[in-house]
């Protein structure tokens, strides 16, 4: 890592003054020039670490937004768990930045150290460079992970326990690191993912989800009372007490949105907390089939050579 240049603003925090350079004699100004840097990189370091833990506790108490307005006592626990995940990704990041900030800091004063002892620094500087400089061509891609995964922490793109597909593989988020994302698919089977290789990623565990069902009719069938019969069902489990903390919005029957030369398509769709949308959609499909066989509106059964 290099070494802040002389004009830095750190070099000034660390500058001394003009009477303790000059005024004092010889044998004393040395080891009293030293021992004041010391003391200034000190307090600078806590200084920098008191900024950053206000900076922390400011991102942890903002207050979150939920879209769960239907259950109270979901909306209190989807705060609960909104504040331990952003307090967790915020410690996260402050621990990257307290050791950015001592590294800094360290650096200055171990060169202003080393100038009062009478010890050329400028070969240390331009060293410390072309090391820097070699590191970053020959590192490009830890740099890239790193820097990525720290962008994904301050953006809170996903956390522990998420439901995400990064570029075609889904899983759940088992440990997230600066470098390398570990998910866990379906099948029980770890895969690595470095953070600087993902393009592309949609996170199903954020905020809400949508359980959606889309039913085909054939053109013999009653469109339209299938279209009443999936209503009925879904407001049926919106009214349900026994899943009224899974149903967070109204369902919403979008009609028919598809339209072949065999088949209609109505779909219908429930708004539900993240972590619920797969038992919902099950209950949904269990209510809209029996909806259906009680109106004796059947379902369109592909060909078998379709």
């Amino acid at each position: 890592m290099s070494v802040p240049y002389a004009g830095s603003p750190l070099t000034s925090l660390l500058q001394l003054p003009q009477w303790l350079q000059h005024g004092a004699p010889p044998i004393v100004a040395a080891p009293l020039q030293i021992f004041v840097i010391v003391v200034l990189a000190v307090l600078a370091r806590v200084a920098a670490r008191k900024v950053i833990d206000r900076a922390v506790q400011r991102m942890i108490d903002k207050p979150p937004t939920s879209p769960l307005r239907r259950a109270p006592r979901q909306v209190e626990g989807s705060r609960g768990q909104v504040r331990e995940r952003r307090r967790q990704r915020a410690q996260a990041i402050a621990g990257v930045l307290r050791s950015a900030a001592t590294i800094a800091i360290t650096s200055v004063a171990v060169v202003m150290v080393l100038g009062q002892l009478a010890i050329n620094v400028a070969p240390i500087i331009a060293s410390a460079g072309i090391v820097g400089l070699a590191f970053g061509f020959g590192a490009q891609s830890l740099v890239s992970d790193f820097l990525a995964g720290l962008f994904m922490l301050m953006e809170d793109q996903y956390g522990v326990g998420d439901w995400v597909d990064i570029s075609g593989t889904g899983g759940t988020v088992e440990e997230v690191g600066l470098r390398v994302t570990k998910l866990r698919d379906l099948d029980g089977a770890v895969w690595y993912v470095r953070n600087g290789q993902v393009l592309k990623l949609g996170n199903y565990s954020q905020d809400w989800a949508r359980a959606v069902l889309e039913v085909p009719f054939g053109y013999d069938q009653d469109a339209e009372a299938g279209s009443k019969a999936m209503e009925q069902a879904a407001w049926s489990l919106w009214d349900d007490p026994e899943w009224r903390d899974k149903v967070i919005d109204s369902p919403q029957v979008w009609g028919m949105t598809a339209l072949s030369r065999d088949e209609v398509t109505i779909r219908v769709s429930v708004n539900t907390p993240p972590t619920d949308r797969w038992d919902v959609g099950r209950e949904l499909r269990r209510r809209i089939k029996a909806a259906l066989a009680q109106q004796d509106v059947d379902v369109k059964v592909p060909s078998a050579g379709g």
